[in-house]
């Protein structure tokens, strides 16, 4: 009798335990599927087994640097992507997308140091491919931003028909506020100047939302990198939308954008 007792409890315990795990999986479904955090981690998930999400779009793009080393750019032209999961393919029965612009790191800092050491390389060879041209600037954060400015204007020859210059602010630059702000402006204003032209700011959702959002800088266009989700969650002129992309002539990773509102985003885009 006693160890019938006991077999109960046991069992008492087992089926508290298995209740348990159940209502810990349970609570963490819904956490993966109604919010926003645990929506973007399950499609880090999907992007890291299955592919990155490909947008719906007419106009596809990539962005390069040193970290891509020597590209055959030759071999460079088009994005796979499996037409019914919308999902980043190069298995058999895949479609492609052409890929009509590319953008080159050029410049880093104010004195050349951390300048890109491919970027002649991939200009020309962009200019060559019939692509669209784009490039640009990281913005750092230890002062002498009009010297920075100075530095894209020397290196980049950019001309009329190419993509507007465009300022890098990664998010996590240590600038904060009004001397955030402040630094944007100043390069922003001498390479509007001499270009004659406003140029692109380069940033994520939530740098954008804490320092970009507002009248300001209202009167310019954003490139915002938005990583694991479907939809893009501000207004953006160009959606680099995964940094896992795979395509030929590159080997590794490239970052992969589109333009959401389409050819006349483009035409917008470009230096008059």
């Amino acid at each position: 009798m006693a160890k019938k007792k006991k077999n109960r409890g046991r069992y008492k315990k087992f089926c508290r335990w298995v209740a348990g795990v159940i209502a810990i999986m349970a609570l963490v479904g819904a956490l993966l599927l109604f919010t926003n955090r645990g929506k973007r981690l399950t499609e880090q998930f999907r992007e890291l087994f299955v592919g990155a999400y490909m947008p719906s779009g007419e106009v596809y793009g990539i962005d390069v640097s040193h970290f891509q080393e020597n590209i055959r750019w030759d071999k460079v032209g088009k994005i796979g992507y499996h037409p019914l999961t919308s999902r980043l393919s190069k298995n058999k029965g895949t479609s492609y997308k052409e890929i009509k612009f590319a953008i080159a790191k050029a410049t880093e800092g104010s004195n050349g140091k951390y300048d890109d050491e491919y970027y002649e390389k991939n200009y020309q060879a962009i200019r060559k491919s019939g692509m669209k041209l784009g490039a640009y600037h990281v913005l750092t954060p230890g002062g002498k931003f009009e010297e920075q400015a100075r530095q894209f204007i020397k290196k980049c020859k950019l001309q009329k028909g190419d993509i507007r210059p465009i300022l890098d602010v990664e998010a996590d630059i240590s600038l904060k506020g009004d001397d955030l702000k402040k630094a944007v402006k100043m390069w922003i204003e001498i390479v509007e100047k001499y270009y004659g032209c406003k140029p692109i700011i380069y940033t994520s959702t939530v740098l954008y939302n804490k320092a970009f959002d507002n009248e300001e800088f209202g009167g310019y266009d954003f490139w915002i990198a938005q990583y694991y989700n479907p939809v893009l969650a501000v207004k953006a002129a160009i959606w680099q939308f995964t940094s896992r992309g795979e395509i030929d002539g590159i080997n590794g990773k490239v970052d992969l954008n589109v333009l959401p509102n389409g050819e006349k985003t483009l035409e917008h885009l470009l230096i008059p």
